[in-house]
């Protein structure tokens, strides 16, 4: 497995792109127990498994994030591969996350918290996904728009992993576009069931359509020809709307940005280290079962097959347009400004609080 050594020089200095409205709240946390006042053990929370997992744990074994942000001047309390990211953040019990955008604009008035998004891993990389061969097949049906009709004329169930899931906002937009509203109560017959078993279910026919990924347990059914994707979240936003939902970002808190920008810093610095070794290792990365578990996929070829697609590899079956797992850490204005219009857009359908850019902010570190 390929290995980079981690880079010695460590910027200090903070370049701010700020979108949205800084309005200082009293009271207002985020934070875990790292300060600015001499406790610089860090809590940091990463989503339980993934392409993520896979970089953090190559990362940890090279200990380059502990080497980086020792030398920033601080250290990792606990680290924790964890689903519940959010909710440890909004409780102030964590100081650095890995979230997407959409899940801090419901944060911030609810919880009256201002954050910060300084770093990027991941698009939302999910999709609508169906059997080969069925009425909601483009090729079966003759397009993407005349499959989507089809789930409506049929009035056929729509396996989702939850209302107030990140692979909702991105359905919504993309079946808008096809004049449809996706919603509850709305056009779709909508069921929710794991997201982890909703490819078994289309597999075997105990439904038709639903919401998933190769890396949620789909890759070995996706190279048996068991599942095929209607539309997918990366290739069609990109092409049809010119930016692609986050899934993953580097997230912190106003007062712990403000008050601790070398830790923020270190964060992405490792963030960008991984990415580029990810993308430089691609499936060689998964060389046990133990990472392929880290993964979230269920055979080593259905992994590869989850990494290599995500990654953006060209030459595997339904490539994405654009790579899910980003190249590199460091945001560029390109990225803030189509996650902007991605929040301004969900807003406007309601799926955000409208004040949402009071409360959350992108800002660029040095790259």
């Amino acid at each position: 497995m390929a290995q980079r050594q981690s880079r010695l020089s460590r910027r200090r200095v903070l370049k701010a792109s700020s979108i949205g409205v800084a309005s200082a709240l009293a009271g207002c946390t985020g934070g875990g127990n790292g300060t600015s006042n001499g406790n610089t053990g860090l809590t940091i929370t990463v989503p339980a498994s993934g392409y993520w997992v896979v970089m953090m744990k190559h990362l940890e074994s090279e200990n380059v994030l502990s080497n980086n942000l020792e030398e920033a001047g601080y250290e990792i309390e606990d680290l924790q591969y964890t689903w519940d990211g959010a909710p440890l953040f909004a409780a102030g019990q964590a100081d650095i996350s890995h979230l997407a955008g959409l899940e801090m604009a419901r944060l911030g008035s609810e919880q009256e918290m201002e954050t910060v998004v300084s770093g990027q891993l991941t698009t939302n990389f999910l999709g609508i996904w169906t059997r080969p061969g069925t009425p909601y097949d483009p090729d079966e049906a003759g397009s993407k728009q005349a499959a989507v009709d089809n789930i409506i004329g049929d009035n056929t169930e729509f396996l989702i992993d939850g209302w107030g899931s990140g692979t909702i906002p991105p359905a919504r937009i993309a079946m808008d576009e096809y004049g449809y509203a996706f919603e509850e109560n709305g056009d779709f017959n909508v069921v929710t069931a794991e997201l982890t078993a909703i490819p078994t279910l289309i597999a075997d026919g105990t439904a038709d359509v639903g919401l998933l990924s190769p890396m949620h347990g789909a890759g070995q059914l996706v190279l048996d020809e068991d599942i095929k994707p209607i539309l997918q979240y990366p290739s069609w936003s990109n092409e049809q709307i010119g930016y692609v939902p986050s899934l993953t970002n580097v997230t912190v808190s106003r007062s712990f940005f403000d008050e601790n920008a070398e830790a923020v810093q270190a964060m992405v610095d490792t963030w960008d280290e991984g990415l580029q070794w990810l993308h430089e290792t691609g499936s060689d990365a998964l060389e046990t079962e133990d990472d392929l578990t880290d993964l979230g996929c269920r055979t080593m070829e259905g992994g590869e097959y989850a990494m290599e697609w995500g990654l953006g590899n060209q030459d595997v079956p339904y490539a994405l347009s654009t790579s899910a797992v980003h190249e590199s850490g460091y945001m560029t204005d390109e990225y803030i400004d189509g996650q902007v219009s991605f929040l301004e857009s969900v807003a406007e359908r309601g799926m955000v609080p409208s004040d949402w850019a009071e409360y959350v902010s992108f800002e660029k570190v040095d790259q």
